[in-house]
């Protein structure tokens, strides 16, 4: 189980003993190799208005560039809704519904841990990313989200379950609104 220190209870938990990812105390981080956690009581809000920011310190462990997507967390809405921060290729990606932002031409460095920010302001509707520090990207959206709940929240999978062959030192959710 992934404690949420924020006294919300938006624990994370993997009852299935095959696809828990181990922690790694000497590197303290979580560790995925194609496992996921489902994250209790949705901290990320999928509200088309609401506003929100999601930090991720991760890394890939393998090479992605001919794999497609790890997820890193998800909101559990279903493509084109999604609410996430994934690898995709070996980039970067902060996923908000048609309104994709990515880290293309940086790359990630397989093995180095990195901030990944992905922001959005649904009154706009407007999203960024940065990575390790700079903003990388930013898209304005035409229309506002307006789709299904999807299957719930996920930590080391994308919405439509690719999971990570990655670490996770730290999550943090923030509902702007």
């Amino acid at each position: 189980e992934w404690k949420d220190l924020s006294g919300n209870e938006n624990n994370a938990t993997q009852t299935v003993a095959g696809s828990q990812p181990t922690f790694q105390l000497s590197d303290m981080e979580v560790y995925f190799n194609d496992d996921y956690m489902d994250i209790a009581n949705a901290p990320i809000p999928i509200g088309p208005t609401e506003s929100y920011t999601l930090i991720a310190v991760s890394r890939l462990t393998a090479d992605n560039s001919g794999r497609g997507n790890d997820g890193v967390i998800s909101s559990g809405k279903n493509a084109p809704f999604t609410r996430e921060i994934r690898y995709a290729l070996n980039y970067f990606r902060g996923e908000h519904w048609g309104g994709s932002t990515n880290s293309a031409p940086v790359e990630a460095t397989i093995g180095q841990d990195n901030i990944i920010i992905s922001s959005y302001e649904g009154s706009i509707p407007h999203q960024k990313l940065f990575f390790n520090g700079p903003l990388v990207d930013e898209s304005t959206l035409s229309d506002l989200d307006d789709g299904d709940a999807g299957t719930g929240q996920k930590l080391g999978s994308t919405s439509w379950d690719d999971t990570l062959r990655g670490s996770i030192k730290e999550i943090l959710v923030f509902n702007k609104d």
